[in-house]
């Protein structure tokens, strides 16, 4: 076995792919070593941070038909512009009154994520109060590397009947992770 040196590796025909190792081999990459990206490769994404934050704070609510924001947000600086944030979010809200519905939605800075009117996820109550969980799954791509805050908004459907983020005190999570291109 030896050590072959070279500046360049190309395919006989100069054009189509040329394969290193065979099924169930590895290929092992030294410490210090960077592998960089001068074309138009793909696959090399990978998970380049995550930031996490989770509200313990009291339940929050609004009757307002206008989105309001909550407590629960997470910051993040991305270090490429071209880097996409996965943000997860998770609590429980609620709703008060019969025929009303909690609008929830994610705002990255000022910008409303999901549906001007409806948001991303809504809690809806045709026969009285209630109480339930609500999950945001959403890929941005703020094409930035100024830190950005992502935040949980939420709002009256219809009615003047108090809606509810992080219900009778519950916890609150949300998750950003920077995913590189």
């Amino acid at each position: 076995m030896g050590t072959i040196k070279t500046t360049n590796i190309q395919s006989i025909s100069g054009s189509g792919t040329v394969t290193l190792g065979t099924s169930g081999e590895t290929i092992t990459i030294p410490s210090g070593v960077t592998i960089s990206n001068s074309g138009t490769a793909s696959g090399f994404g990978k998970v380049l941070q995550a930031v996490t934050n989770s509200y313990t704070g009291s339940e929050e609510s609004t009757s307002s038909n206008t989105f309001q924001a909550s407590a629960v947000s997470v910051d993040i600086t991305p270090s490429s512009s071209s880097s996409k944030i996965l943000v997860l979010a998770c609590g429980t809200g609620g709703t008060s009154g019969s025929a009303t519905g909690n609008n929830i939605t994610l705002y990255r800075d000022s910008t409303n994520l999901g549906d001007s009117t409806r948001g991303i996820t809504s809690l809806y109550s045709g026969a009285g109060t209630i109480t339930a969980p609500f999950n945001i799954n959403l890929l941005d791509s703020p094409s930035t590397t100024s830190q950005v805050t992502y935040k949980i908004y939420f709002k009256a459907y219809s009615g003047a009947h108090a809606q509810y983020i992080s219900r009778d005190g519950s916890d609150s999570f949300i998750t950003a992770v920077e995913i590189g291109a």
